[in-house]
């Protein structure tokens, strides 16, 4: 039986490519039909298709256990992500796959003389190894997918939290919006890392463009200015709304030890960057 079965695997891995072009024909037809948007194909590889054949192929010719699918999967879940495709791109074209396969088989087992019990075995063989490629296919799809965006959220976050570097030593952070317990931890991690870097000795936090803070939110700005000049950075704090003001009186909160001014503009005449 696993002669036939060798046999039988190595044909289809030598006419993968005709058996996959003919399953997206068959696909494109379906969805040309159906009027489904008729560039679904554009997004599907060719390669993605002929791996998944080769890999049966291969498959029935040893029996190496359901690691090589599940990698197969995963490579090409991911590698959809990467370039943006849907998920449904390759799972809509699976039944073309399997039924290009089958009737691919169809030939091949009359000619090989394969029994009932044989092509029982076959399909007990190439059905899991679909099943398995589909889902771990989506697996990986939606975990990338996931990371990207976690990625993109992270990325978009950390520019809330410019630090601008106008001159020698000299950094404004300008924050506009709204400033969560988030971004306000963001802020003090931003500030404190890219000070040092830069070696920033006076740094503008300019919140003309925050129009309130939450009780947490004043503290934590607070406590930034505070370690800030324990790192020899020294802070000035420019823009305060009134809400924010009557926020900060009501904590009761210290503010001897650092500079506020009224407005930018000041904060640089100050820094003797401009003239009064």
């Amino acid at each position: 039986m696993q002669n036939k079965f060798n046999e039988l695997g190595s044909s289809l891995y030598q006419h993968s490519d005709s058996i996959a072009e003919k399953a997206l024909e068959a696909q494109e037809f379906v969805e040309f039909k159906s009027q489904v948007n008729k560039s679904l194909q554009t997004q599907i590889t060719q390669e993605t298709t002929n791996s998944l054949i080769e890999y049966i192929g291969s498959k029935l010719q040893n029996n190496e256990g359901t690691k090589g699918v599940r990698n197969l999967a995963g490579t090409k879940g991911d590698e959809a992500a990467i370039n943006e495709q849907l998920v449904t791109t390759t799972l809509s074209t699976i039944p073309f796959i399997e039924k290009g396969i089958w009737e691919f088989f169809k030939e091949k087992c009359l000619e090989l003389d394969f029994s009932v019990s044989e092509v029982i075995e076959l399909n007990q063989i190439i059905n899991p190894l679909i099943s398995e490629f589909s889902y771990y296919y989506v697996s990986s799809f939606v975990e990338n997918n996931t990371r990207q965006k976690e990625d993109f959220n992270k990325k978009l976050t950390e520019l809330s939290i410019p630090i601008i570097q106008v001159y020698k030593e000299i950094a404004i952070c300008p924050l506009i919006g709204e400033i969560d317990d988030e971004r306000a931890n963001l802020l003090m991690e931003t500030s404190l890392s890219r000070t040092k870097e830069a070696g920033i000795a006076y740094l503008i936090l300019d919140l003309s463009g925050v129009t309130s803070v939450n009780t947490f939110v004043a503290q934590h700005l607070l406590n930034t200015a505070e370690a800030l000049k324990i790192m020899g950075v020294k802070v000035i704090i420019t823009g305060l709304s009134p809400a924010i003001s009557t926020t900060i009186v009501e904590l009761g909160i210290d503010l001897q030890s650092i500079s506020i001014t009224s407005s930018l503009h000041k904060a640089f005449v100050d820094l003797e960057l401009f003239k009064k």
